[in-house]
């Protein structure tokens, strides 16, 4: 599952590796911060859960305009997710997705349980709470292969994973999500950026499927 959270883009900015990665503002000041919660049944790094924090993002010299850039993006297949902050629950996952993409994954407890007509995920670090994210569940729709490019920094690196993915039971909502933050301090981290406790727009996924290709080591974004 997937949710779509407003943020203030200058606090974001403050988050980016390198002047070359630049929040996509949909409006003048405001970014994307999106949370995806992903339990992995099948997949080449074993069976394990996921949260992932991130941001839209564009890349190159010049930022886009607020709206039009954003929209443009969007519809040239530009528009990037730069990953911020990457849990997930096993060691190999965490050592695989850092020596092979450069995403920053780290150890967490992450859980998930039905209640009603909705899913609940829990993440929690270092045995603190960090937030809690509830969507609702369910959807008819599917989708053909999209693609995205991933952004990573690691060891003084911008990488660039360009991936592909396709879903089946997909629910599309205005809303439709809800995060609780915790007192971790990735908890205090989002509540910088001005974190809403509803989401902008959510979207659930019955059935997801991705595949990423090597990582690429950016030229001209790497710290001296």
């Amino acid at each position: 599952m997937s949710a779509m959270f407003p943020v203030r883009s200058g606090a974001v900015r403050r988050l980016l590796p390198t002047p070359r990665l630049r929040p996509a503002e949909w409006l003048p000041g405001w970014a994307i911060c999106v949370l995806a919660a992903i339990e992995y049944e099948d997949n080449d790094l074993g069976r394990y859960n996921e949260v992932g924090v991130s941001f839209l993002v564009t890349y190159g010299p010049r930022p886009a305009l607020p709206t039009f850039g954003f929209v443009n993006a969007l519809r040239r297949g530009t528009l990037g997710a730069y990953v911020h902050r990457l849990p997930v629950t096993t060691s190999f996952s965490r050592d695989a997705g850092r020596d092979i993409w450069g995403f920053p994954k780290t150890l967490a407890a992450i859980t998930f349980e039905d209640a009603g007509d909705r899913r609940v995920c829990r993440l929690a670090a270092d045995g603190v709470e960090a937030l809690t994210l509830t969507m609702r569940r369910g959807g008819t729709r599917s989708f053909a292969e999209i693609p995205q490019d991933a952004y990573a920094w690691r060891d003084g690196m911008l990488f660039k994973t360009p991936s592909r993915m396709r879903a089946a039971e997909v629910g599309f909502r205005l809303g439709g999500a809800v995060v609780a933050l915790g007192a971790h301090p990735m908890a205090d981290e989002l509540r910088t950026l001005g974190f809403p406790r509803r989401a902008l727009g959510s979207t659930w996924f019955g059935h997801w499927q991705a595949t990423f290709d090597d990582a690429q080591v950016l030229a001209g974004d790497s710290a001296a």
